[in-house]
């Protein structure tokens, strides 16, 4: 539920226009209108955009609002995938440990050594140790803006304490990968990678659903059938799937797995998993 302030918008926003040639905030609308296409991308580089919060769409940040339940309280179907992190580290796989450890210093200051001594280096296979160990450490402290891991457990169980919610972890461990940019990279269950499940059409230049095993196949259906069955009923009850109970903090959740192998998990299982009593102690 990542928001940022009206100010830090505007000036994140300025600092874009102005990196693209638009340096006047009285014109600057005007002028990135009517900049070509890939002058805009060059200059968008370093720009992260965030939902805006204190105007008439989000009056308050809306992890406040979740948090006090000031929100439109509608079944939720929400969810995680085991190896978040991995997609992002990605570009971090040449890293010897000392660049690796200085990338954790530099992005978690004083914590960094009892996060390194918790995803110890050698605990990782090589090629690519560094993209492994940071990627770890991303999904479990759900650095990037809360995607995965323990952030991503606390906001289902604050959603579960007043709607309907349904949480789940895609947890295919052998999904396709997005790339072929690291050859015998160990993807996990990434980011973005259990889109081609649920639409065939979704491609990163080729065409994962293609890629899918049988017990992968099998997976996908199941994903479809449950999606289906949420969009159209408010809960994703299938007749022959394993049963999706709503979510409640200490409760359970789905874990998506191939082969038939779908099933429930602990709240517990997930944030041992994911190392929650370390990062939630932060």
């Amino acid at each position: 539920c990542a928001t940022q302030s009206r100010a830090t918008a505007q000036a994140a926003s300025l600092a874009f226009a102005k990196a693209a040639g638009c340096p006047d905030a009285a014109t600057a609308a005007a002028c990135l209108r009517a900049l070509p296409e890939q002058k805009l991308l060059d200059a968008s580089t370093s720009y992260q955009p965030l939902f805006t919060s204190g105007g008439p769409e989000l009056p308050v940040p809306a992890a406040q609002a979740v948090a006090s339940g000031h929100y439109n309280r509608v079944p939720l179907l929400m969810g995680t995938n085991h190896n978040e992190g991995r997609t992002f580290a990605q570009g971090f796989a040449g890293y010897t440990q000392a660049q690796a450890d200085q990338l954790i210093t530099s992005e978690f200051g004083s914590r960094a050594p009892a996060i390194l001594a918790r995803y110890p280096w050698n605990s990782y296979p090589s090629p690519y140790t560094a993209a492994y160990m940071i990627g770890d450490i991303w999904t479990d402290s759900g650095f990037l803006t809360g995607i995965g891991g323990c952030p991503e457990q606390n906001l289902a169980t604050q959603f579960a304490a007043t709607t309907p919610t349904f949480f789940y972890q895609f947890d295919d461990l052998h999904a396709p990968g997005l790339n072929h940019d690291l050859p015998g990279y160990q993807w996990g269950a990434g980011h973005a990678m259990e889109l081609a499940y649920l639409w065939p059409s979704f491609n990163n230049g080729y065409s994962l659903y293609d890629l899918l095993t049988p017990a992968q196949l099998e997976l996908s259906r199941q994903m479809v059938r449950y999606w289906g069955a949420f969009a159209a009923g408010r809960a994703p009850e299938v007749a022959g799937q394993p049963l999706w109970p709503r979510y409640t903090a200490g409760g359970r959740l789905m874990s998506l797995r191939p082969g038939g192998r779908t099933r429930t998990i602990a709240a517990s299982t997930f944030a041992a998993e994911h190392q929650c009593s370390f990062w939630n102690a932060s």
